[in-house]
C-alpha cells in the first residue's frame, strides 16, 4: 500500500492537493464498504489493501497542507492536532468493535460504518480550498543540494513507524 500511495501523493503535485485528498477518502470509505460485501477472504483483504493506501496517502497529504496553509510558528502545534485527530479516528474503530460481536456476519458493520464519513466529506469538500502554495506556480526544483535533509526526514520516518505501527 505504500507504493500506491507514493503514487497517489505524487499526483497531488500535478492535481491538486484538495482534490486528491477528497478523492483518497471518498476512496478509502468505499473500499471498506465493498470488503463488507466480499463473500471471501480475499476479497476483503483486497479492500483493505485499498483503504490502507488510500489512508496512508491522505495522512501524507494533511501533512503536506498542515505545512503548506499553517505559519511557520504552528506548524508543529498543526501538525499534532493531526495527530490527536487520528487518535480520535482509532479511538472511534474501537468503540465500534462490539458491534462485531452481534452475531456471525456483524462484522461487516464495522466494515460499513465509514460511509456514514461520506455526507461528512461533502460538506467540508465544499468549504476546503486549494492551498495556496499550490496555486502559485513555481520553477521546477531539483533536488541537489536538498539530499541531507531528505534523508534525515526519511530515517525519521521510518523509524517512527517502526516504533508507532506495532504499538497501534
Amino acid at each position: 500500500g505504500v507504493l500506491g500511495s507514493l503514487v497517489l501523493t505524487a499526483m497531488a503535485d500535478r492535481r491538486g492537493r484538495r482534490r486528491m485528498l477528497l478523492a483518497v477518502v471518498a476512496v478509502a470509505c468505499v473500499a471498506s464498504a465493498l470488503g463488507a460485501l466480499s463473500p471471501v477472504l480475499g476479497g476483503v483483504a483486497l479492500s483493505q489493501l485499498v483503504v490502507r493506501t488510500m489512508v496512508s496517502a491522505s495522512t501524507v497529504l494533511l501533512t503536506v497542507i498542515a505545512a503548506e496553509e499553517l505559519p511557520a510558528g504552528s506548524r508543529a502545534w498543526g501538525i499534532s492536532v493531526l495527530g490527536l485527530c487520528g487518535a480520535i479516528g482509532v479511538g472511534l474503530c474501537l468503540f465500534a468493535l462490539p458491534l462485531a460481536d452481534l452475531g456471525e456476519s456483524a462484522w461487516r458493520i464495522t466494515y460499513v460504518l465509514p460511509l456514514l464519513g461520506l455526507p461528512v466529506l461533502h460538506t467540508i469538500g465544499r468549504r476546503l480550498p486549494e492551498t495556496r502554495r499550490f496555486q502559485v506556480q513555481h520553477p521546477d526544483v531539483t533536488m541537489s543540494g536538498h539530499g541531507r535533509r531528505l534523508a534525515l526526514l526519511a530515517v525519521s520516518a521510518l523509524l517512527l513507524n517502526a516504533f508507532k505501527d506495532p504499538a497501534s
